[in-house]
């Protein structure tokens, strides 16, 4: 046990260690000064002549600093070139260039830094600017004004003077990214500090805030025809140029809550989202292809899988080979002929499921068994660990240590709940996010349920039972063990919590008003159910003799391990981070053995592996 505290200790200073070191100036802080290049150099030469020398100073400073941070940043393929572009920006400004060639050349080298890099410029939720008036006011107004004007009291002779929100050209330039970039990193050599100890939201909500001093709040709620990265991204100057309503667009960036909500049910998400990957296959972009197919199945038909599974297990199961074949496809480049047969193969299937979902729909009946099953199946896993624990605990006399256990997967309830709330209302986690937060969860507790499987195994026979309670008279264990079984039970819980909101969410839309109800009763249901398992499993534990206990018990952490080891593959492979092999063979999900080359064989792998120890057990023991 002191071995894997020991491996925990390392990976949590290993974590620290990585984020230390991508806490330095980065890509975002390239995008923070070419926006001040692009926006303020204008004012600074005209007609090749310098008209204000300090701000012409800083122009130079800061392409400098842009070429710097470049030769930093971890080498891309498109390093090279951003650093000829960044030395000739430089050389434009020494020239001392007209302003448009050089917001235009900001502009250019903003665009590819953005690519190279694949920097998020938009928000990951709906900034709330009404929730940071109290904010601003107890963190900016100094400066900036009560009222934004940027006359506040602590700006007064400031150089440069504090910015005024209500100046609507030089607004006009900004975007709403980069009021967020600036809130977030500061300005080098200003009174304006970095406040990245605030929230992401906070500091979106903030940008959104200040760009509302040049317009009005719209009156309720309104259609937008510009999505959230547009509104983050472009400018107005850029969205008049376009020909768009310029007015709209500068009201709806800086009141975004007020949009009215279009996001398209899973399965529609899923058909545009693939048919915009099949557009980026047809402009010569497969790298941004092979992100949209994966998006297409996490944030779209995952979220139907089990309610279509009620419907039609077979169209559920050739859907996701077809989605998986797609992305694959992707991946190995192949001819545009045979991707757009799977792609072509891909959109029929969810054709299919579509009119399925449309016409069949769930009756109270099948809403209620949906819901039972969903339940009870992702609870079952985690009763198992807890009642093997529970029972381990009860006959070794360490009662004492039941409240780590207890403590773990309370924390784990506590934990799922918070993550699911963050993940809805407070960033837009992403469907890849979740699936390797699941996965990782899941190798973690393989990798816990293989250690106390063995050690289990251990103390089957008597005299080993007999010394081990000998040496815990007093009826504690080691603070290693107690922390280990409480992180098995942390983790055994906290994985399932994801897939089972994720679930009942899809599955409360799709019951519709007549189903909400058979939906908690199957809840309800299931609950009891769990918890009449949860008292049988424990009682039998505890009536079986000492070495049967452990024999059972054992193969529970083995064959849990196993399970857990197959579906964290399998979550691992949504996401693209593993490949997968397809096989034409039979699948049980929910025992965590799937139609895939990898995760057979890395389970066979496993089961060889315990094979291996238990035999080397039994010849310590002769």
């Amino acid at each position: 046990m002191k071995r894997f505290n020991w491996a925990l200790t390392l990976l949590f200073f290993g974590l620290t260690a990585h984020l230390a070191q991508a806490s330095g100036p980065g890509p975002e802080r390239i995008l923070h000064l070419l926006s001040y290049v692009g926006v303020d150099y204008p004012m600074t030469v005209a007609d090749g002549q310098i008209v204000d020398q300090g701000e012409y100073v800083e122009q130079v400073e800061f392409a400098e600093a842009v070429e710097q941070i470049l030769q930093n940043l971890p080498a891309t393929v498109q390093s090279p070139q951003l650093l000829e572009d960044s030395r000739t920006l430089k050389r434009l400004i020494d020239e001392r260039r007209p302003g448009q060639e050089i917001k235009a050349m900001t502009a250019k080298l903003s665009e590819a830094v953005t690519k190279a890099y694949d920097i998020k410029l938009a928000p990951r939720g709906t900034p709330e600017p009404l929730s940071v008036a109290n904010l601003y006011q107890q963190m900016c107004s100094a400066c900036h004004g009560a009222t934004g004007l940027g006359d506040g009291i602590a700006g007064a002779g400031m150089e440069p003077a504090p910015a005024n929100f209500h100046d609507t050209e030089r607004m006009n330039e900004l975007t709403l990214f980069g009021l967020y970039n600036t809130i977030t990193l500061g300005v080098e050599g200003t009174g304006m500090a970095s406040y990245a100890n605030l929230s992401e939201s906070q500091r979106w909500s903030l940008a959104a805030f200040v760009a509302g001093y040049v317009t009005e709040r719209p009156q309720g709620k309104v259609t937008s025809p510009f999505n959230l990265d547009q509104l983050a991204t472009l400018t107005p100057v850029q969205v008049q140029a376009q020909g768009q309503n310029v007015e709209q667009f500068v009201q709806l960036r800086a009141h975004p809550d007020v949009i009215e909500s279009d996001k398209p049910a899973p399965l529609v998400f899923a058909k545009q989202t693939l048919a915009q990957s099949w557009q980026a296959v047809e402009a010569g972009d497969f790298e941004q292809a092979y992100q949209l197919s994966i998006g297409a199945y996490l944030e779209g038909f995952e979220l139907v899988e089990a309610s279509l599974d009620n419907l039609d297990k077979a169209l559920r199961k050739d859907i996701e080979l077809a989605m998986f074949a797609y992305r694959d496809g992707l991946r190995d480049r192949l001819s545009l002929d045979e991707l757009q047969g799977r792609y072509n193969r891909a959109q029929s299937a969810l054709d299919q499921a579509q009119i399925l979902l449309d016409e069949g729909g769930l009756s109270p009946l099948l809403s209620f068994i949906a819901s039972l099953i969903i339940l009870l199946r992702e609870g079952l896993e985690a009763i198992l660990v807890l009642a093997a624990i529970f029972a381990f605990l009860k006959r070794s006399g360490a009662t004492s240590s039941l409240k780590y256990v207890h403590s773990g997967w309370i924390a784990a309830l506590v934990c799922g709940l918070a993550t699911w709330a963050v993940a809805s209302y407070l960033f837009n986690i992403s469907g890849a996010s979740r699936e390797l937060t699941e996965g990782m969860t899941a190798l973690l507790a393989t990798a816990i349920l293989l250690w106390v499987g063995i050690w289990m195994h251990s103390k089957a026979h008597a005299s080993n039972w007999q010394q081990y309670i000998k040496d815990k008279l007093s009826a504690s264990l080691s603070s290693g063990q107690n922390i280990g079984f409480a992180v098995l039970a942390f983790v055994a819980v906290y994985r399932e919590i994801f897939e089972i909101i994720l679930f009942y969410q899809a599955l409360w839309l799709q019951a519709g008003p007549e189903g909400q109800q058979a939906v908690i009763f199957g809840m309800l249901a299931a609950a009891v159910l769990l918890v009449v398992l949860s008292v049988v499993i424990f009682k039998l534990a505890m009536r079986v003799p000492v070495g049967m206990f452990f024999k059972v018990n054992a193969a529970i952490m083995f064959a849990l391990a196993v399970i857990f080891a197959g579906r964290g593959i399998a979550a691992l492979q949504e996401t693209g981070s593993i490949v997968s092999i397809p096989l034409n063979l039979p699948e049980a999900t929910w025992l965590g053995i799937y139609a895939d080359g990898v995760t057979l064989m890395s389970q066979a792998v496993l089961i060889a592996l315990i094979a291996l120890m238990t035999v080397y057990q039994r010849k310590a023991r002769i």
